[in-house]
C-alpha cells in the first residue's frame, strides 16, 4: 500500500512539475515563503472596517501575534505599498494604514513595537506620519523620547524621515508636531532633498515651510551650542557657527538649509524660482 501510495505521488505530482516548469517555480516559492503570522479576528475586523474592532483591540495582545502578509492596495500612491506586491505587516501598521487611530492608541498603550521597521524601513512613526494621524503620531513621540529619540528620524529604505512623509503627503499638523518635538529637518534622503526642498517642490503653505526654516536654525544652534563654538565664520556643513544667539549664527543657520544642494543640484531656492513661486523666494531670501 505505501509503495502504491508513492508511486501514485510521484505520477501525479513529481512528474507534471518536472514536466512544467511554471508549475515547479510556483511550488519551490510556495515552500520557500517565509513562515507567517496567521490573521486574527482583529485584523480581519480593521481590514473590514467593523465597529467592533475597537473592543476587540483592548483584549488583544499585539506582541503575541506576529506579522502577516497582506496584499498591497491600501490608500493610494505610497510607494511602499503597490497593488498586488505582498508584504508583511503587523496590527499596528495596519490599524495606522486603515487610519484606525483609536485602534492604534490602544496597541501602542498595550505595548506594541513602535521601534521596529518594516521590509521597507518604515516604521509606525513613518506609517501615522503619512496618514496625518496626529493622536497617533504624539503618542508614539511621547514613547520614543523616553526609550530612543533617536528613532524620531529614523530614514526608510528611500531616505524618507517620518518628517519627509508628513511634508511629501501635505500633513502640515504633523509636520508641524515632528518639528516641534525634535525632528531634524537638515536630514536629506537619498536623493539630497531635505524636508525644505520637498515642502517647496510639493507647493506647501508659507507658514510651512517657515516653520521647517525656523526649526532648521534652532537645530543648527543647539548643534553649535553643545561643541561650544563662537567663531561666525566655520560651522554645519562647513558653513556656519554659533556666535551666542547672534544674528550672524541664525543668518548662518537658514542660509545652510536654503543653500543645501540635492544630487541634482538644486536648492530649495532655485526650485522655488523654476516652480514661479516668488513669494517662497522672498522668504527663503529674507
Amino acid at each position: 500500500l505505501i509503495c502504491h501510495s508513492f508511486i501514485g505521488f510521484f505520477v501525479l505530482v513529481v512528474v507534471p512539475m518536472v514536466l512544467n516548469p511554471i508549475l515547479l517555480i510556483f511550488v519551490v516559492g510556495f515552500l520557500l515563503q517565509p513562515l507567517n503570522g496567521s490573521k486574527t479576528d482583529l485584523n480581519e475586523a480593521i481590514e473590514n472596517g467593523n465597529e467592533f474592532a475597537e473592543q476587540l483591540a483592548t483584549t488583544f495582545n499585539p506582541s503575541a501575534v506576529p506579522p502577516y502578509y497582506i496584499k498591497g492596495g491600501i490608500g493610494r500612491n505610497h510607494y511602499w505599498n503597490k497593488p498586488f506586491f505582498s508584504y508583511m505587516i503587523t496590527v499596528l501598521d495596519l490599524s495606522l494604514l486603515h487610519c484606525r487611530e483609536n485602534i492604534a492608541t490602544i496597541l501602542i498603550d498595550g505595548g506594541a513595537d513602535i521601534f521596529t521597521p518594516d521590509e521597507f524601513g518604515n516604521t509606525p512613526l513613518h506609517i501615522a506620519a503619512f496618514r496625518g494621524l496626529n493622536i497617533a503620531v504624539i503618542k508614539i513621540l511621547d514613547k520614543i523620547k523616553m526609550f530612543k529619540p533617536q528613532v524620531i528620524d529614523i530614514k526608510n529604505s528611500v531616505g524618507d524621515t517620518p518628517l519627509h512623509m508628513a511634508v511629501r503627503y501635505n500633513q502640515n499638523l504633523i509636520v508641524k508636531s515632528l518639528l516641534d518635538n525634535g525632528a531634524d529637518p537638515m536630514i536629506a534622503d537619498k536623493y539630497g532633498n531635505t524636508p525644505l526642498h520637498v515642502a517647496v517642490e510639493n507647493n506647501l503653505s508659507e507658514e510651512i515651510i517657515i516653520y521647517i526654516i525656523d526649526a532648521a536654525r534652532r537645530k543648527t544652534v543647539d548643534i553649535l551650542n553643545q561643541n561650544g563654538m563662537t567663531d561666525p565664520s566655520v560651522g554645519l556643513s562647513g558653513r556656519i557657527i554659533h556666535n551666542d544667539l547672534s544674528p550672524c549664527a541664525h543668518h548662518g543657520a537658514t542660509s545652510d538649509i536654503i543653500n543645501l544642494r540635492n544630487d541634482f543640484g538644486s536648492t530649495a531656492l532655485f526650485q522655488a524660482v523654476i516652480k514661479d513661486r516668488f513669494h517662497i523666494v522672498r522668504i527663503l531670501l529674507d
